[in-house]
């Protein structure tokens, strides 16, 4: 091991200072214990949880752990059931989305908890995404675009204003500026 003087450091920058923390090898120590006092943790919680499961069903009876195994597999082919309607409804709904010319991004959004429901959506979003896109040539062949703002970044937009969107308004930004949106979106 290494003497309890010898120095590490870390180096972090804040507000374009850079700034430099030394740590000693008792500090560094103490760092590595804690998260591996954590890790153990973590360990003997899951352990205490499936001695404790193991325990519960030693005290069922036959039938009791027959039933509660069967419910077990079914929670679990619930779930399953659920994530793959999940994506079988995205997979539609980004073809519907290309088919019809509209932002694929936004799938997550309009996906719905059934098939009926995404259609729907679709549909909402399509009609206010074709509006604000109509408004917007309105707009520009009557020489009413806006301009950008003095003193503001990203092409016009701040962040806060981006935050402030609607999800059509983003729509638009995303069709009319892709990489405006993507700087905003991240």
């Amino acid at each position: 091991m290494t003497d309890n003087n010898t120095p590490a450091t870390e180096t972090s920058k804040q507000e374009g200072a850079e700034q430099t923390k030394t740590y000693t090898q008792e500090e560094v120590d103490k760092l590595i214990q804690s998260e591996a006092d954590k890790r153990v943790t973590q360990a003997l919680e899951k352990q205490k949880a499936k001695q404790a499961e193991a325990e519960k069903l030693a005290s069922m009876t036959a039938e009791e752990k027959y039933k509660y195994e069967y419910q077990q597999k079914m929670d679990e082919l619930n779930k399953r059931e659920a994530e793959l309607n999940k994506k079988e409804l995205t997979a539609e709904a980004i073809k519907i989305l290309s088919e019809k010319n509209l932002p694929v991004d936004m799938v997550d959004l309009l996906v719905g908890a059934d098939a009926e429901t995404t259609q729907a959506n679709i549909s909402k979003f399509e009609k206010s995404f074709n509006k604000m896109i109509a408004d917007g040539v309105k707009k520009t062949l009557a020489g009413e675009h806006t301009t950008p703002k003095a003193g503001s970044s990203s092409g016009g937009i701040t962040k806060e204003e981006f935050a402030k969107m609607t999800l059509v308004q983003r729509a638009n930004l995303m069709k009319t500026q892709p990489e405006l949106f993507k700087q905003l979106s991240n």
